[in-house]
């Protein structure tokens, strides 16, 4: 993405949270949807060129799955016993991806797992960046939070093909 227009987006998005709109239901809900809509035309790309792969019977992982943009649409592919695990730490975040499954009507294709993937099992530190929703990372100071190991997600699943 343009890194010009990327400042810009994200200057506006500390201007908005700012005044407290994000706080509520209305905002959350408008800057959702410009979410959605900024996201597939910026950032992502042709998201639809993944859904080739995601085949029958099989899973796709998304990892730091935020708000579901990438969950909900691999939901509504996942065809013939297929289904999503979808990975995101942050309170927030889980709420409202955990919500946007439920309003999409796919929780039962979609496995949703609160914390963090990482190279061991166990708690990680996750630093919140307070100027960009969807930019926290595993740091020294921060939250605890639930880690796992791909490996022990999947086999805790019954190891499944992975898809995507």
């Amino acid at each position: 993405m343009n890194r010009n227009l990327q400042a810009l987006l994200l200057a506006i998005f500390r201007l908005v949270k700012a005044t407290g709109l994000l706080a509520t239901g209305p905002g959350r809900y408008v800057f959702e949807r410009a979410y959605n809509a900024y996201k597939p035309f910026l950032e992502a790309g042709p998201v639809e060129q993944l859904r080739p792969f995601v085949g029958d019977g099989a899973w796709v992982v998304d990892i730091g799955a935020n708000v579901g943009f990438f969950t909900t649409r691999f939901g509504r592919w996942t065809p013939n016993g297929a289904h999503v695990l979808a990975i995101e730490p942050e309170d927030l975040n889980h709420r409202r991806l955990t919500n946007a499954v439920a309003k999409a009507g796919l929780a039962e294709k979609v496995k949703i797992i609160k914390g963090v993937v990482s190279d061991a099992d166990g708690t990680a530190i996750l630093k919140i960046n307070p100027n960009h929703p969807g930019d926290h990372r595993l740091g020294e100071e921060g939250i605890p939070v639930a880690a796992y190991r791909l490996d022990t997600l999947i086999a805790d699943l019954g190891e499944p093909q992975i898809a995507l």
